[in-house]
């Protein structure tokens, strides 16, 4: 519950939602999302690419860490800013970090650069950032069995639009409105 709500009680998002929060994934709509954030939290079962990449996470991390020449660790905490919360793969510091990494296992892409990154990859990158202010790096295990190393760049003005609508599908869910596809 406490990635759902902040310390005032207001809707929050994690940066895996991102995308769903533009309509950028594949997975979820805005519509899912806001169902999602309206209702009681569930807890679901880990499918088969959620343990695949829990499974591959620490073996990416630490290929990271090799080509970064910095040591890495797995925070256990719930990095927050404004409406987003986010818990991290991997950072050079738990309280301040400089260097955010996220790992990432797929068996769908071929990633030669950021611009082959889904679109929701995109957006979890800008909040990891956003949640931080550190450089964020994606270590990522391709459909090709390649491994590589990406440095995710700034994008401002992706932020700009997350945060806006960030706060505004926040406020609909906090005030009890119903979902408008225009909203």
């Amino acid at each position: 519950l406490e990635r759902w709500r902040d310390e005032q009680q207001r809707c929050t998002f994690g940066a895996s939602d991102s995308g769903a929060l533009l309509n950028l994934s594949k997975y979820r709509s805005r519509a899912d999302l806001y169902y999602e954030k309206a209702t009681a939290p569930q807890v679901v079962e880990p499918n088969n690419a959620m343990r695949w990449g829990n499974l591959v996470e620490p073996i990416l991390l630490n290929e990271a860490q090799d080509i970064l020449k910095t040591p890495l660790i797995t925070p256990n905490v719930l990095y927050r800013r404004q409406r987003w919360s986010g818990s991290l793969d991997g950072v050079d510091n738990e309280t301040n970090p400089s260097v955010v990494v996220e790992a990432k296992h797929t068996s769908r892409y071929y990633v030669r650069g950021v611009d082959d990154f889904p679109r929701e990859w995109v957006t979890q990158g800008v909040i990891e950032g956003f949640l931080t202010g550190a450089k964020v790096f994606f270590i990522v295990h391709d459909s090709s069995d390649a491994i590589n190393l990406f440095e995710f760049p700034e994008q401002p003005e992706l932020l700009d639009t997350l945060l806006y609508q960030a706060e505004t599908l926040g406020k609909l869910v906090d005030e009890g409105l119903p979902y408008d596809e225009g909203t």
